[in-house]
């Protein structure tokens, strides 16, 4: 039987149901005035976090323009004074001393840029005024930065620079033992006027393998070969296919300046070198070839007869502290190890 419901009964039922909607009305106030406060500190929070990754971009734009104007100061003086060097006919300290100063600026320019583009809040825009050059790119999208070229007195300048730092340095070295049959010699570590610690070592072994036979494998396997001057800590030759290698300026077969980039936990390990191969002979009629690199390496293989070759393999680092030499000095003893088991026949080594 159908319900039936007097005219006093809706009323009471509609009356019920507008007070319930009069009594919700401030409690939704409320939850509207919470979310309102809620999104206004959020877009404080954004404005003033911006604000400040606004700031940070532009110090950080600012420095790069300041190195970058610094560098090319420093470029042009390199150039003048190798122009006069060159009219006199002798070399000066200056010229060398000059060199070493771009090249070690040119690296903070390159690890500038390297924060610049890691930093979402810039892009390749903030990076403009440096003509002439181009911007370098990574396979792997590690973050690229703009190359200043190097003119050929500043290239030359550089190497010869280095070349004579670093036999400076290795005066210094002693025998420490020996590893796998090569003999290790050790230099004290020294801290440098940017407070990085110094690591020399030299590494000397006579190995059974014909200069031809070497250098042949050396050519064809030249990318593998490349010596990575600097890794960060906890870093394995094993990784050595996730490091990026450009070749950026060639100044003849075997003179070029290249780049390195090693991906690494926090940051990217990123740096410049500066390399040349050279060959020649010996008054007794025997070849020698050296290679070197600043950052820095020299390697120099002599040919003793048909069969042999001794190599002696300086190299020289600039490292975070005393731990991070240590470990770099272990790594450059274990790639001497690989570099002899990848050039050599297995069956002619000592």
């Amino acid at each position: 039987m159908a319900s039936s419901y007097s005219v006093n009964e809706w009323h009471h039922t509609d009356t019920f149901a507008a007070n319930d909607a009069t009594d919700l009305l401030p409690l939704q106030r409320t939850f509207e005035d919470m979310n309102e406060r809620r999104k206004k500190r959020h877009r404080v929070s954004m404005v003033a976090f911006r604000r400040k990754q606004k700031n940070e971009s532009n110090a950080m734009a600012a420095e790069h323009r300041r190195l970058v104007h610094e560098m090319k100061t420093l470029a042009k003086n390199v150039r003048a004074a190798a122009a006069r060097s060159s009219r006199d006919g002798e070399e000066t300290a200056s010229v060398d001393s000059a060199a070493t100063a771009v090249h070690e600026l040119f690296q903070k320019v390159v690890l500038k840029e390297a924060d610049l583009a890691a930093d979402k809040g810039v892009n390749d825009v903030l990076v403009y005024d440096l003509k002439p050059g181009w911007r370098v790119r990574f396979e792997r999208g590690e973050p690229s930065f703009h190359f200043h070229p190097f003119t050929k007195d500043e290239y030359d300048a550089a190497l010869e620079g280095f070349e004579k730092k670093l036999a400076s340095g290795m005066s210094s070295v002693s025998m420490v033992g020996t590893f796998l049959g090569w003999k290790v010699y050790r230099a004290p570590l020294t801290t440098s006027v940017d407070n990085s610690v110094v690591a020399q070592v030299r590494l000397a072994k006579r190995v059974h393998c014909p200069l031809d036979v070497f250098l042949t494998i050396s050519h064809r396997k030249d990318k593998d070969l490349s010596p990575i001057l600097l890794t960060p800590v906890g870093w394995s030759i094993h990784q050595r296919h996730e490091v990026g290698t450009q070749v950026l300026q060639e100044f003849g077969a075997e003179s070029c300046v290249f780049v390195h980039n090693i991906p690494g936990p926090d940051k990217h390990l990123r740096y410049l070198l500066v390399s040349r191969r050279a060959q020649y002979l010996l008054p007794d009629g025997r070849r020698r070839m050296t290679a070197t690199m600043t950052g820095g390496l020299r390697v120099s293989l002599t040919e003793v007869d048909e069969t042999s070759i001794d190599v002696v393999c300086d190299r020289w680092a600039g490292c975070q502290n005393a731990m991070h030499a240590d470990y770099e000095m272990i790594q450059w003893a274990q790639f001497a190890n690989w570099w002899e088991q990848t050039v050599a026949p297995a069956s002619l080594l000592l």
